[in-house]
């Protein structure tokens, strides 16, 4: 292959200089208004790799668009990368915005990066806000389980002792763990403490109860 020679756009293949039709793949040489489209470059021995990948079919007269793989036909309006020459359909060319093929310098920007603003989202999963400023606990609501550890702390003392103490004690002791893991949010460890001691208190008058019962049914 003379390499100083012209060459067919769609099989790279030299084609004398006055032809109007590629001898070897039966590609137009001009354009509809007599401008040559035959290259006047100096080519490799074989076209390069990706060239061949989108000429594969160029035997069969017509090469394969880069971008949407289909056959480029003489109806379809061309569009030949000015910088590797890799055939695209003017359409899909636009749609891209450049060239398909990788590193090309006609090919087209990346994408633009998307900020995301860590505190925002932080915010919007439900993130545990900074505590207050000293001196505003009086409106902190109060532990969740606190209020309930004293209910059933005072209920056990009269009835049911053996299972109102126990919950007594449980959720007194949730209230309170919650209070020390976010200081400043919650109020109630005082309240909580009381059910604590009424949990404690049900427990040992259910205690005293059991070895009175066990006393008199062994006398």
């Amino acid at each position: 292959m003379d390499n100083a020679a012209l060459h067919c756009p769609s099989c790279w293949r030299a084609v004398p200089e006055d032809a109007t039709q590629c001898p070897h793949c039966g590609a137009a040489t001009a354009s509809a208004g007599g401008n040559r489209r035959v290259l006047r470059i100096a080519l490799p021995e074989e076209p390069p790799e990706d060239t061949r990948a989108v000429t594969a079919d160029a035997d069969c007269g017509d090469p394969v668009c880069a971008y949407c793989r289909t056959l480029i036909t003489r109806a379809d309006e061309r569009m030949d990368c000015p910088r590797c020459r890799t055939p695209h359909h003017a359409d899909c060319w636009n749609e891209n915005r450049g060239c398909t093929v990788f590193g090309c310098a006609m090919a087209p920007p990346d994408e633009d990066k998307i900020h995301i603003d860590a505190s925002a989202y932080g915010a919007q999963v439900g993130a545990v806000p900074p505590p207050p400023p000293p001196g505003t606990g009086a409106g902190l609501p109060p532990a969740p389980g606190a209020k309930e550890s004293v209910t059933y702390g005072i209920i056990g003392l009269f009835c049911f002792g053996f299972i109102c103490g126990p919950v007594a004690i449980v959720k007194a002791t949730k209230a309170r763990q919650l209070i020390r893991d976010h200081p400043g949010h919650y109020s109630g460890d005082d309240t909580a403490m009381a059910g604590l001691v009424l949990g404690i208190i049900d427990l040992i008058l259910v205690g005293f109860f059991m070895l009175v019962q066990l006393a008199a049914m062994t006398d």
